[in-house]
């Protein structure tokens, strides 16, 4: 349900979705899984065979899988039984997405109340504190979050991974010298 622009799919906190331990699998329900299913395989798919699943993945996720959720996932369906060893069925495919997205919502409200694991500060004080001696960061940005949260930080992320090549190959103008 939406209201005054806000959605109902995920955290409305921009810091935890922006984390390395949000887990995205929890903002689907059964039908979105099921519809990921049906648009790769048809209606009528009770069994695919499981090279077909990372297709099913790319389906739900309307792109590649996230990385905090690529090794949950490889986990659950390189352990799972299914009817046969080179085939998976839809109940089998639905029952273990439910468990996955299940333990995401545990793990969610095992930390509720608690400070993120990539937070370094657990007040103001501290922080300002910590700018004020110049003080270095425990971790990288890039080790905490999985995007930058402000254009600040967009400058740092694009920076750390562009091509400095490329960079520095970019004509400079300078608006003094017209």
């Amino acid at each position: 349900m939406a209201f005054f622009g806000l959605t109902a799919l995920g955290p409305q906190n921009a810091f935890e979705v922006n984390s390395t331990t949000f887990r995205y699998i929890q903002v689907f329900d059964e039908q979105d899984f099921k519809d990921a299913w049906i648009k790769v395989n048809g209606p009528d798919a009770l069994h695919i065979h499981r090279p077909r699943l990372p297709l099913v993945f790319k389906a739900l996720f309307h792109g590649p899988v996230p990385a905090n959720e690529q090794g949950p996932i490889s986990e659950a369906f390189e352990n799972g039984v299914f009817e046969t060893p080179e085939t998976i069925s839809l109940d089998s495919y639905l029952k273990i997405m439910v468990r996955l997205r299940e333990e995401a919502d545990e793990q969610t409200r095992a930390r509720e109340g608690r400070p993120n694991p990539n937070c370094e500060f657990n007040s103001t004080s501290e922080m300002s504190l910590a700018i004020k001696k110049n003080a270095a960061m425990k971790h990288e940005l890039q080790t905490k979050l999985t995007a930058p949260l402000t254009a600040t930080q967009e400058v740092r992320f694009t920076f750390l991974f562009a091509s400095f090549i490329l960079v520095a190959a970019q004509p400079r103008v300078s608006f003094l010298m017209r």
